[in-house]
């Protein structure tokens, strides 16, 4: 997939392609989700064990198993396929059901996108200073300002970065 990418870069570069049928910027945005996950460009490749995301993931369940006693909580940033609930494959989902997997209980963790008015952010807010949500995922924009939750926060991930 990089090969592809450096091939596209190439064309691009010698004017080959039009702009407006591939440019840097996709190639670029092609080449954060391969770092990602690859089955960001192709759902039907395997679950790479080695991928970012699942680096992040088993941070994620050794923090949160040492820090279960004081119900230490995580942030996740990730701006690259964000949940949809259109059934294709996202980070958000795919890290859900592998915590869920390995014994996190899946009321501890929650997207920011589920929390939609400023009366649902503050609730799920104080449920992560209560440390009843362990683990909160979500994108720059929606949880890089305003996020008062640092009370119990032990580590911040940035997936995308």
């Amino acid at each position: 997939m990089v090969q592809e990418l450096s091939k596209r870069a190439a064309e691009i570069h010698s004017g080959a392609v039009d702009a407006s049928v591939d440019n840097m910027l996709c190639v670029t945005n092609d080449g954060r989700k391969i770092g990602l996950d690859v089955r960001l460009m192709n759902p039907m490749l395997p679950d790479d064990p080695n991928s970012k995301l699942n680096v992040c993931v088993q941070n994620v369940l050794k923090i949160w198993e040492e820090g279960k006693d004081q119900k230490l909580t995580q942030l996740l940033f990730c701006d690259l396929s964000t949940p949809k609930n259109d059934g294709n494959f996202n980070v958000y989902d795919d890290i859900r059901k592998k915590l869920v997997a390995a014994g996190v209980p899946e009321n501890e963790i929650e997207f920011i996108h589920n929390a939609d008015t400023e009366a649902k952010k503050a609730a799920l807010f104080s449920k992560v200073r209560s440390g009843d949500v362990r683990v909160l995922l979500g994108s720059t924009a929606k949880m890089g300002a305003g996020t008062n939750v640092q009370s119990r926060l032990v580590a911040v991930h940035h997936l995308d970065v």
